[in-house]
């Protein structure tokens, strides 16, 4: 699933300095009794593998390098990049107000974005992250969550299910992928799709994309095999959270693992709650709802995951 978010300008992030991690400092480990943390936010670069990859950090002002910091990698779509998610998912700004630490790391390729096709360079880069962020101050590890919107909600998904060790729970925007996570390690997540996405469509089907063969599942039926995966009761409650809002939610998942799915009736390819993309020239991605913020609910979601025990 390759769906795109489609925008050629790039938004500019105001106040975002360039900071380069070197390569040793991802491998480094680090306790929680220090008393300042290392890392500086704004424009960081990495080493993977010989290639230079790209991320922008935003930290929490009440980041403490001696409390562990939970982390939310924020994903942008195909053809997109890390500003304009930066901008348009406002993750950052408003996680680091709740104290998270949010990653947003830049794709590769043309059309820019994540492979999907295998762990790749890509995974190797959300680990050589996920290291560099640790050695610069106490992160949560056991709370590490991944969001993303269309082929990063893609990317987001299997990335979970390749290593629930490594991401805690997932969140999908515009692209609902089923579990393919372990029957054992099931991965709680939260889906939100648009009954009229031009790009990925509800029903399932061709993906219209640059790249060309794609096919998506069904979204509803997507995330009922997720929450089949997960051990929940087998009949979710459907819930009318707003005019053009279904919320639907499973309960009895093992270990907690709850898989919740907003379903935004003439929605399109569009994050909800974010700016209309119409006052960005991009009306053919379909309307935006403004009656559920996705990053608020994704947000709300990951507070209820506590952290494990020596996590």
């Amino acid at each position: 699933m390759a769906a795109t978010l489609q925008t050629s300008s790039t938004v500019a992030v105001p106040g975002v300095p360039t900071t380069s991690i070197p390569a040793a400092a991802a491998g480094a480990s680090v306790e929680c009794d220090r008393s300042t943390s290392t890392l500086t936010p704004g424009r960081a670069t990495i080493d993977v593998g010989g290639e230079q990859r790209e991320y922008l950090l935003a930290l929490p002002s009440s980041l403490d390098a001696a409390t562990p910091a939970p982390l939310i990698f924020d994903f942008h779509g195909s053809g997109s990049n890390m500003d304009e998610e930066f901008a348009y998912s406002r993750m950052s700004p408003e996680g680091t107000a709740r104290g998270y630490i949010v990653v947003t790391p830049q794709g590769t390729g043309t059309p820019r974005g994540w492979s999907l096709r295998g762990p790749g360079t890509d995974d190797a880069f959300v680990d050589a992250m996920i290291a560099a962020v640790g050695a610069g101050t106490c992160l949560d590890r056991s709370r590490v969550f991944a969001v993303g919107i269309s082929n990063g909600s893609a990317y987001s998904a299997l990335l979970a299910c390749r290593d629930p060790d490594r991401i805690a729970a997932v969140g999908m925007v515009a692209a609902t992928l089923p579990s393919l996570c372990p029957i054992d390690r099931p991965v709680p997540a939260v889906a939100f799709h648009g009954t009229a996405d031009p790009i990925v469509p509800y029903g399932g089907g061709t993906v219209n994309s640059e790249r060309t063969g794609t096919e998506a599942p069904g979204a509803e039926g997507a995330i009922a095999q997720w929450a089949q995966r997960n051990g929940c009761a087998p009949t979710p409650k459907d819930t009318a959270y707003a005019a053009d809002v279904m919320w639907r939610h499973w309960s009895g998942c093992t270990d907690d693992a709850s898989v919740q799915f907003f379903s935004i009736v003439g929605g399109g390819h569009t994050w909800p709650g974010a700016i209309d993309l119409k006052r960005l020239g991009k009306g053919f991605l379909g309307a935006t709802t403004q009656s559920v913020s996705a990053t608020k609910v994704l947000l709300d979601f990951f507070d209820s995951i506590p952290s494990a025990p020596n996590g």
